[in-house]
């Protein structure tokens, strides 16, 4: 199935834009008359029939709208940007085919880099959402050095926890709670820095192993998504 993006989407007259509306027409070939499959990230989806198009848009009806409510606790991952951005992009297409639902990007003291393009990483966010035919597309939060972030208010409803590589600690899974929402701190190809580790400590975030091996960064991040969709 071929799914659109429309995060206007309601009952009556809609519009394709930009990329979807490329897709739609220039790649597909969709004409007037021909139904389309629409989601707006939000837990809503319908079946469309186009009505025309130009060189600008894509202009679609919709008769219904179905709705799905948010199932389980949110599930959540803040990471370091790697120094290769493949490897992050990698990440954030796989993870959001397997459920994380927000994706928090941090700036660490060991951080290599200290930059990202947002929209690039919402397209490949968007597209792994659109594949993966899941109904809510996850948030991208803006990236963020770790003090300001944790004292951000919107990480306040998480159980947090943090991985990193010891031997003889606990795992992720010990830590984890079903009916709490959840966010995994995973660091940077340097490792967390001692006072960043003593700042977990001190907002009571336990430490937690992903695996008897140590990790890459982006590797890091899919085994705690795994294991946070299975519970």
């Amino acid at each position: 199935m071929i799914v659109f993006y429309c995060p206007e989407l309601q009952k009556g007259d809609c519009l394709l834009t930009d990329d979807e509306h490329r897709h739609c027409s220039l790649v597909l070939r969709k004409k007037a008359g021909d139904t389309i499959y629409v989601i707006d990230g939000k837990g809503n989806a319908a079946t469309g029939t186009i009505i025309s198009s130009n060189k600008k848009q894509t202009n679609f009806t919709v008769e219904q709208i179905d709705s799905v409510e948010r199932a389980g606790s949110k599930l959540a991952i803040a990471i370091a940007p790697t120094k290769n951005i493949s490897r992050i992009e990698w990440f954030l297409e796989k993870a959001t085919e397997i459920g994380i639902d927000e994706f928090f990007p941090v700036i660490y003291d060991h951080s290599e880099r200290k930059n990202i393009k947002p929209e690039r990483l919402e397209k490949i966010i968007l597209s792994a959402t659109k594949q993966s035919l899941r109904k809510y597309k996850p948030i991208l939060h803006p990236l963020s050095k770790l003090t300001p972030h944790l004292s951000e208010n919107n990480i306040s409803s998480y159980n947090c926890t943090v991985a990193h590589y010891k031997e003889a600690q606990s795992s992720l899974t010990s830590f984890l709670e079903s009916s709490s929402d959840q966010l995994v701190f995973i660091g940077p190809e340097g490792d967390f820095s001692p006072a960043e580790l003593a700042q977990f400590s001190e907002q009571g975030f336990p430490t937690a192993n992903l695996s008897k091996n140590r990790l890459r960064t982006e590797t890091a991040g899919l085994i705690a998504a795994m294991q946070l969709v299975q519970g």
